[in-house]
């Protein structure tokens, strides 16, 4: 696997931990049958990292507004 040159922010431990509670709280609210499961993952982080990037840093409101997107 190829580095990426396009590292833009990076994240204290803290805050990795904030994201990937939000992360596992997303995927444990998902219906069963999803469609595109590694599709739908991806959005998820896609979205949390855009709203912890704009100041967000609960879990729980990353976990609601990523959901909330992607629904």
């Amino acid at each position: 696997m190829q580095a990426s040159n396009r590292i833009a922010r990076v994240y204290s431990p803290e805050i990795l931990q904030h994201m990937g509670r939000a992360f596992d709280g997303a995927l444990e609210s998902l219906p069963v049958n999803v469609g595109d499961i590694t599709l739908l993952r991806r959005s998820l982080a896609v979205r949390i990292i855009r709203h912890v990037d704009r100041g967000e840093h609960d879990p729980a409101e990353l976990c609601k507004r990523a959901l909330a997107e992607v629904s």
